[in-house]
């Protein structure tokens, strides 16, 4: 009587809570995830990359130094409606320097 059995590969990623969305994809490669999906999907593992250019952006948002203000003058009562105002001022921040 011939015997078989399956070898099931579980792989674990951690999402921790992280200052900011843009350090997840730096988060996720520390931990692997890149070279886990490769493998998974059967494609050749090259050099790992450095993301120097993404580093370098989140370093920069990391340490603005500058502030600017920005008034808001709008219809409606709620601040819900107005929340991703804020979110979408802070995306050029890393390039301008500011916070």
């Amino acid at each position: 009587m011939r015997h078989s059995a399956t070898l099931i590969s579980i792989v674990f990623f951690q999402s921790e809570d992280l200052p900011s969305i843009y350090e997840v994809p730096v988060n996720m490669q520390d931990q692997g995830l890149d070279t886990a999906v490769l493998k998974k999907v059967g494609l050749e593992i090259g050099e790992k990359p450095t993301l120097g250019p993404w580093k370098a952006f989140i370093e920069r948002r990391n340490n603005a130094k500058d502030t600017v203000n920005i008034g808001l003058v709008g219809k409606y009562d709620l601040q819900d409606a107005y929340k991703v105002f804020g979110k979408v001022c802070l995306m050029p921040a890393p390039i301008m320097i500011i916070r």
